[in-house]
């Protein structure tokens, strides 16, 4: 569970320090039509996500598949009505980190 946390935490702190470094622009979700499908659709994956941790129990490593497609469906938004800002870019940079450190972590769990 440790490893989960401070997996979190530096996945978070990297995607602050690419949001720093590459975006220049200030746009958001938030500022579009379609905020709301983006808010719809990340629920409905943190639902999913919720539900499939009770049904398996001790499968921690549900939370970074969680994480990758949370990540996944912020950058297919952000591609489709913020291609300009190019955050996109940061988002799909942390797909690939949650997907290697998820992959890490299945690793790890192996016997």
């Amino acid at each position: 569970m440790t490893y989960i946390i401070s997996t979190v935490l530096v996945l978070g702190v990297i995607q602050f320090i690419l949001y720093k470094i590459i975006l220049r622009n200030r746009d958001s979700m938030a500022l579009t039509n379609e905020f709301r499908a983006y808010v719809l659709s990340t629920v409905i994956v943190v639902v999913i996500g919720v539900i499939c941790l009770f049904l398996f129990g001790d499968a921690h490593f549900l939370i970074g598949i969680l994480l990758t497609v949370l990540f996944g469906v912020r950058a297919a938004f952000e591609r489709l009505y913020l291609r300009s800002t190019k955050r996109h870019i940061v988002s799909l940079s942390m797909v690939a980190a949650s997907l290697v450190t998820t992959m890490i972590l299945v690793l790890m769990m192996m016997p």
